[in-house]
């Protein structure tokens, strides 16, 4: 085990001081994320969002503009201090380094205008890598909540970019050991810190009143056990259709919203919301999930068996309803096998059918319920985010200076895109649509960028091969 760093250290002894420091070192907290902040579930992003805005302000980057344009960042409803800010969509097919220079060139504006110069980087979305690089940062963090080289029929690009992306960072957080390996397995020499998910005690606690919902649907019924997250392509309805037909004295709830599914999955999605035994509540605040955690008798979480499933996954779930007291018997997830005996990591479907036919709240013994709430607190969330503070703090060195890494990353991923788009601007022999979107597009770079900051956007190689171009 590596020894730990004066910052690890003194965050260990006393989080608020190492925080105070690392605030004189960074004035804000950009998060690169995907599109959709206002309908997701809580999550990682959420409970780190809260945490840093209640030191820096933070803002989240949101690629969901069609066409570029300079918008005003709107405050987020659920955390103070936090605004979303809209820029221009990721696309994978297009020239994506120019598109990156763009995104950089409105968050530089939203910088620009709120005073910002020693921003920290917080990333989940690879498909940001080129403004990741290219926006001047005292620091850069990749926050790993998913093993994406495990993902299957994503472009090419997206796993050259992921790999980039992990090598210009300070430090990559992996949110599991799987998540870890499969990291270095790609790009061994990435600065990686495990801090595993965690529970927000704020909400989710065994003490407080029963959920009227599930009190409503009892009637009637043995046990209740509940799911809840997204309805997607995670689960296995096959299972579920199994388990439901095989418990019929057993309710099954599910909370939180369904997302588009395949037409298999669909019609078996319906199919189990028309059982006798079934209720979709549809999405929950954290204050009512936690009131359907504490009635239910068990809580149920049946995965698929996919390989980036299996390897990586740690639902949050697993220990809010442990917050609750309540037991869990989820398909096979490698990350949470063995946290605590009233989580039952089943092997196979047989074995989780068996699991979830037998436990209940009831029948839980008092010294294995007690387990499951010490789990809960020793992964509480102002824990897990003083653990990464430290890493944080300790990946910067002293005196830095905000810094692009624009070239680091060109290096690895190429410049041809870039200077084919370039080219084809270039080459343009009349005036065209796309001639007037090229000059209005420089144009609004040029007056959003001051002159000095400019060149510190584009990388040096392509500087050299624009000079000579122009010249000739």
């Amino acid at each position: 085990m590596a020894t730990p760093t004066a910052d690890e250290a003194l965050a260990a002894r006393d989080p608020s001081l190492v925080i105070e420091r690392l605030a004189g070192r960074v004035d804000s907290v950009y998060f690169l994320m995907s599109d959709g902040w206002g309908k997701e579930l809580e999550s990682n992003r959420t409970h780190y969002a809260r945490r840093w805005a209640r030191h820096l302000p933070v803002t989240l980057l949101q690629p969901s503009q069609r066409f570029a344009r300079l918008e005003d960042a709107d405050p987020t409803a659920a955390i103070d201090n936090c605004e979303a800010l809209p820029i221009t969509k990721v696309d994978f097919s297009g020239p994506y380094h120019l598109r990156g220079v763009v995104q950089a060139a409105q968050v530089m504006e939203h910088m620009n205008r709120h005073g910002r110069e020693k921003p920290l980087l917080w990333c989940y979305n690879p498909g940001l890598a080129t403004l990741y690089a290219a926006l001047p940062a005292v620091a850069r963090v990749y926050h790993a909540s998913e093993n994406h080289f495990d993902f299957e029929g994503m472009p090419e690009l997206f796993y050259r970019e992921l790999e980039a992306t992990l090598r210009v960072s300070d430090l990559v957080i992996p949110v599991s050991s799987g998540v870890a390996d499969g990291i270095r397995s790609r790009v061994p020499e990435a600065h990686l810190e495990v801090v595993t998910n965690g529970c927000d005690l704020g909400h989710y606690r065994a003490s407080g009143s029963p959920s009227p919902a599930i009190t409503a649907a009892r009637d009637g019924f043995a046990r209740v056990a509940v799911f809840a997250g997204n309805v997607n392509d995670r689960i296995d309805f096959d299972l579920v259709e199994r388990a439901a037909a095989a418990n019929p004295a057993t309710l099954l709830v599910f909370v939180g919203p369904t997302a588009p599914l395949e037409d298999v999955d669909a019609k078996r999605w319906e199919r189990i919301r028309r059982s006798t035994n079934v209720r979709h509540l549809g999405p929950m605040a954290p204050s009512e999930l936690a009131a359907v955690y504490r009635s239910a008798d068990v809580g149920f979480i049946p995965y698929r068996h996919a390989p980036w499933i299996v390897r990586n996954g740690f639902p949050l779930k697993t220990l809010e309803m442990a917050a609750t007291g309540l037991p869990v018997v989820a398909s096979r997830m490698e990350p949470i096998a063995g946290l605590a005996s009233a989580i039952v990591v089943a092997e196979n479907d047989e074995l989780f059918l068996a699991a979830f036919s037998a436990l209940s709240r009831s029948s839980t013994p008092d010294v294995q319920r007690l387990e499951l709430l010490e789990l809960a607190a020793a992964n509480d969330y102002d824990r897990k985010f003083e653990q990464v503070v430290g890493h944080v703090a300790s990946s910067i060195p002293e005196g830095r200076a905000a810094h692009t890494r624009l070239d680091e990353l060109l290096a690895d991923l190429g410049h041809d895109s870039w200077r084919e788009s370039c080219t084809r601007i270039f080459d343009l022999a009349k005036p065209s649509i796309l001639w007037r979107s090229a000059l209005l597009a420089y144009d609004g770079f040029a007056r959003v960028v001051p002159a000095r900051t400019r060149h510190r956007l584009v990388p040096s190689a392509l500087r050299r091969w624009a000079r000579s171009r122009v010249a000739e």
